[in-house]
């Protein structure tokens, strides 16, 4: 691929360069079967952070190194800053691991309340997860929690429905 040609991947419009790494990832929607899209940018190389900083210490101003190397003026600031300030001019870590709320302990006993009533709402079990646990979560949250606990959310009720039963025949 040429060194700047842009591309659009779904409404993101992006130029592959060969100083930027730009990679599509693929990831399911919540609610629906279709596969959505989104950029994520890798990070920088070693090498290439020393060049830039290199170019920085030998006089020239962020905007001419910005322009040498088509990255941002901002990223510069910032990748100076952080040798200045922390020493460091590797890249940070990034994402990460979403830890739920419930620990196995709250999970037990979000079980056991659901075998006491098997019927009960998410609004209901949020009410209580807040009273006593003290568990400051959202109703996503518990919904998760449920889910992986083996728990569906469509409960059969064991009390008989009320029905509107036609006794008589229609010819009767």
């Amino acid at each position: 691929m040429p060194a700047s040609v842009p591309f659009r991947v779904r409404g993101y419009k992006a130029r592959a360069l060969n100083t930027q790494a730009w990679r599509v990832v693929s990831f399911g929607c919540m609610f629906s079967s279709c596969p959505a899209w989104r950029l994520e940018m890798k990070a920088y190389s070693m090498d290439f952070r020393r060049r830039v900083l290199r170019m920085c210490d030998a006089g020239r101003t962020t905007r001419e190194v910005a322009r040498a190397f088509d990255v941002s003026e901002s990223w510069i600031r910032l990748l100076k800053q952080r040798r200045r300030e922390e020493g460091i001019v590797s890249p940070r870590p990034s994402g990460g691991r979403r830890h739920g709320h419930f620990e196995p302990e709250h999970l037990q006993r979000l079980e056991r309340w659901l075998k006491q009533r098997p019927d009960a709402t998410l609004e209901s079990l949020l009410e209580r997860v807040k009273r006593n646990m003290a568990l400051n979560c959202s109703l996503m949250a518990v919904c998760r929690a449920v889910k992986k606990l083996g728990w569906s959310l469509k409960k059969r009720r064991f009390e008989r429905t009320n029905k509107i039963v036609r006794t008589l025949s229609a010819s009767g």
